[in-house]
């Protein structure tokens, strides 16, 4: 009896849609969910301009999930934020937009870009080197010149039209609109302005790529880079005019607090650091670009 109960019960609740209004469920009208658009900017938190770039892309597709990331300093150097993005970039899920507006000031010539990576996200950024650290990680898979007009926003501003086109490109892709619609192929993506390290025998020529507020200094130099930079070794690093030694080692937490040392970040950079400590405030007059030499 218990046995027919529940199949009785069973096919009840299976008919309750049929006969109350507004519960019944149509397949056909769902959508795949909206994938998320990540913002990463220079644009002062006091200014309306980020909140004009949402209100452009909800306008478009009301249903994306936008969120602001960063707000980065406007006098970064372009190596400082290519590794931000790279840093950033790296958790984000497949089939993110990452929305990157960093160092406007060179907007003239370089001009928007929409990249697919081989990790399946989409990088929508000025054509200024900013994306050749994520790509050395993540690999290209095509990129495209926004120069459709069809998809950019009908009204563009005076003072930084890219904007507008950012925005709108954005939401277009948001919104399904495949890439190849929104502009032309390219591979000719600007790659110059990362400095890379010099390896002559057995000394590494680097340069300071960033310095987080920690103090911990970001070099240019990749892992596997030197036949030098062997784990748990210990290395001799040369700043202007100040020589230090710091072991290689998987963890800063391997060294006693106060000590150097050089590890490898999430992005296989080597950092110099100093545990629980300021490796910058250990030297004078150091920058992003500042020259690095590292030897045994």
């Amino acid at each position: 009896m218990k046995g027919k109960n529940a199949i009785l019960a069973s096919l009840i609740i299976s008919l309750v849609p049929l006969f109350l209004p507004g519960c019944k469920f149509d397949s056909s009208k769902t959508s795949p969910r909206s994938p998320q658009v990540f913002l990463i900017t220079e644009f002062p938190i006091y200014e309306p301009y980020v909140a004009e770039i949402c209100g452009q892309i909800l306008s478009i597709q009301p249903e994306v999930r936008i969120q602001d990331l960063i707000r980065t300093s406007s006098q970064n150097s372009l190596s400082q934020n290519a590794v931000i993005l790279d840093q950033i970039a790296y958790n984000l899920p497949q089939g993110s937009i990452i929305l990157a507006i960093l160092n406007t000031a060179i907007r003239a010539e370089h001009p928007p870009l929409l990249v697919k990576t081989k990790k399946n996200k989409f990088y929508i950024v000025p054509d200024n080197s900013l994306i050749t650290l994520v790509l050395e990680r993540e690999g290209l898979e095509q990129a495209w010149r926004l120069n459709v007009t069809e998809h950019h926003a009908q009204q563009i501003s005076n003072t930084y039209p890219y904007r507008e086109i950012y925005a709108s490109v954005t939401g277009k892709l948001a919104s399904g609109i495949p890439p190849e619609k929104l502009g032309t192929p390219t591979r000719d993506i600007s790659k110059k302005h990362i400095e890379r390290p010099s390896s002559i025998a057995q000394t590494i020529t680097a340069k300071i790529l960033h310095i987080d507020s920690y103090g911990n200094l970001i070099t240019n130099v990749p892992k596997d880079f030197s036949p030098i930079l062997i784990q748990d070794s210990m290395l001799r690093v040369d700043i202007g005019k100040k020589s230090i030694s710091a072991p290689l080692v998987k963890d800063y937490r391997d060294v006693p607090v106060g000590r150097f040392a050089l590890v490898f970040n999430n992005q296989n950079l080597l950092e110099l650091t100093v545990h629980q400590g300021s490796a910058a405030s250990e030297f004078k007059n150091i920058t992003p670009g500042t020259t690095i030499t590292i030897l045994p």
